[in-house]
């Protein structure tokens, strides 16, 4: 298992041909996920009386670009959906085990590509993955790390993978 791939880990997709180690593996993450989750002594499935959770993962990378705040979107989702749960975090301030519990209860999960938002991987069967990603910001790892002007879908090949979760890639342009 692998979020970064064989080589460029997504900073070139959808170009990089090669990054499909993880293909057909979806049952394995899940199982991984699983068991991951039942070693924190969480439960693997969402509590039926858990409110409706979405969260904004805020701040979830140190690249300029990608250091997005999500304060906009959290007010229009409160004052557009008021009876749902919407949260705004910055998960390098909560532990693992509060990180991962969060998320196992969570059915909308947004976050820029990298590894911020690694604790996606805990999102449980059914929810949503909104991942942001940035439209120019690719790099070449082959070739002495120069920008491409591609996209940087960090985790592109692991994330839509998860066979578990359905993962949604806007640019951050929109």
């Amino acid at each position: 298992l692998t979020d970064h791939g064989m080589k460029d880990h997504g900073w070139r997709m959808p170009k990089e041909t090669h990054s499909v180690q993880n293909t057909a593996k979806g049952a394995l993450l899940y199982r991984f996920r699983n068991i991951m989750v039942q070693n924190l002594g969480l439960p693997i499935i969402v509590p039926p009386d858990n409110p409706f959770r979405i969260v904004l993962s805020a701040h979830s990378s140190g690249d300029p670009v990608r250091n997005v705040h999500f304060l906009n979107q959290q007010n229009v989702l409160k004052r557009s959906l008021p009876q749902v749960s919407v949260e705004h975090v910055e998960l390098a301030n909560m532990g693992v085990r509060e990180q991962v519990e969060l998320v196992s209860q969570t059915q909308i999960f947004v976050s820029t590509c990298g590894g911020g938002s690694m604790t996606a991987t805990f999102l449980p069967k059914g929810a949503t993955l909104i991942l942001y990603y940035d439209e120019i910001g690719g790099y070449d790892f082959s070739n002495n790390f120069n920008m491409t002007g591609d996209p940087a879908m960090l985790d592109w090949d692991l994330f839509n993978n998860m066979a578990h979760l359905r993962v949604h890639w806007l640019a951050l342009g929109t």
